[in-house]
């Protein structure tokens, strides 16, 4: 796997403290943060990710199972997206 730099969204320095920033400019600068993310993110998109929707699309139209293995925190995207759908699955602890 190729090592990739860092993204634009986690070059910020830390925050400064609450008490400094209005409401309003938090939550401005949060979006900013995550704006920047997604366009990381849109930025890395390219055949690979069509290849892999349509193999798994091949794959789930022939009814077969698909294996999702991975460590984290259930309330974490893939994990958490996977377990509030409807669907059989094993989790191993």
């Amino acid at each position: 796997m190729q090592n990739l730099p860092l993204p634009p969204y986690l070059w910020h320095s830390p925050p400064v403290a609450m008490k400094t920033k209005t409401p309003l400019a938090l939550a401005k600068q949060v979006l900013d943060i995550e704006l920047a993310g997604l366009k990381a993110v849109r930025a890395q998109l390219d055949a690979q990710f069509t290849l892999a929707v349509e193999t798994l699309a091949e794959a789930l139209s022939h009814r077969n199972k698909l294996v999702v293995v991975g460590i984290g925190n259930a309330q974490r995207k893939p994990v958490g997206l996977i377990d509030s759908q409807d669907l059989p699955k094993l989790k191993l602890a």
